[in-house]
């Protein structure tokens, strides 16, 4: 008797602990652009006496795309990328506080369903909530020239007058010339337009640093000031050099840009800023105010150096 109200009680107090747990899905937008960071926090509450077991996903999450067919289970999407992982245990009274970090980039336009992670709580499987993101492609402007004289030509054969063959041939000559020109022109100026591309990139990360400075976040938390210059860094290379260098080790990427014929004084530059960031969030490292200042120095100058050799190579 003693035996089973003793099995009873315990049985009682694991439903106990196990209902007991409170847990959040939380994401930094439900919408975002292709190749643009997303942020997805799971967050799980539980007693100090139970047993907790969560595995990250690899390199991709698993997540499915829904399709225009309306079928509401989607299918396989493998391209949500995972450039960042992390996961922090607090403690408050009793209770675990667990944070798992995950951060995303899409390189596929879509509706997207992340799907659950699982976990195990005292030996019973559970999983947190999926979450539903819109991944889009942000529109090329169009070509304004070009539409001009189409709109232009349309507005003479919509008048309603016969008109003569000297003003059917007019605009078709017009036509063909503003094509050839356009084409010649399209051809000559290849390497302006990227150079122009180029620094809108260039301008986008520096006003990126330029805010990440200013937030002063390293005051606060130095792992997650350094997470997000070194993410800076990478995401600008990436782009600049036409390059995925978002999962590559520091040591890997150091490697690929120094066979795209990177100079050597880039690659000092990179190779310290992304030593000095790796000790500070894997080997628990910490620095002053002044080498801070001094890191981000040296990432603005990496940009600087690094557009001019891109559009120089």
């Amino acid at each position: 008797m003693m035996k089973r109200f003793g099995l009873i009680c315990f049985l009682c107090f694991k439903l106990l602990f196990f209902y007991a747990q409170e847990k959040n899905v939380f994401v930094s937008a439900k919408k975002v652009a292709v190749g643009e960071p997303l942020t997805v926090k799971f967050e799980i509450s539980y007693d100090k006496r139970s047993s907790f077991k969560f595995s990250f996903p690899d390199s991709i999450f698993p997540c499915n795309k829904l399709s225009s067919s309306g079928n509401l289970i989607g299918e396989p999407f493998p391209h949500l990328e995972i450039v960042f992982k992390n996961d922090t245990l607090v403690t408050k009274g009793d209770v675990f506080l667990r944070t798992m970090t995950i951060k995303l980039v899409s390189w596929e336009p879509g509706t997207l369903i992340l799907q659950p992670l699982t976990y195990e709580l005292d030996n019973v499987k559970n999983s947190f909530s999926s979450v539903l993101v819109e991944c889009y492609l942000e529109n090329e402007k169009p070509n304004l020239p070009l539409n001009d004289i189409k709109e232009r030509f349309n507005r003479i054969e919509s008048e309603g007058t016969k008109p003569s063959l000297w003003w059917i041939i007019l605009p078709i000559s017009l036509l063909v010339l503003a094509v050839v020109f356009w084409c010649v022109r399209n051809s000559k100026n290849k390497v302006k337009r990227k150079k122009a591309s180029d620094t809108n990139i260039k301008s986008q990360a520096l006003m990126n640093l330029a805010a990440l400075k200013n937030k002063k976040l390293w005051e606060s938390d130095q792992k997650k000031h350094v997470t997000e210059l070194s993410f800076l860094v990478r995401w600008y290379l990436s782009v600049n050099f036409q390059l995925n260098l978002l999962e590559r080790t520091s040591n890997e990427t150091v490697i690929l840009l120094k066979q795209y014929g990177l100079d050597r004084s880039c690659l000092t530059k990179l190779s310290a800023i992304l030593t000095q960031c790796d000790a500070i969030k894997f080997a628990d490292a910490r620095i002053n105010n002044e080498q801070h200042l001094k890191l981000l120095d040296l990432a603005e100058e990496l940009i600087q150096l690094t557009y001019f050799e891109s559009n120089n190579g």
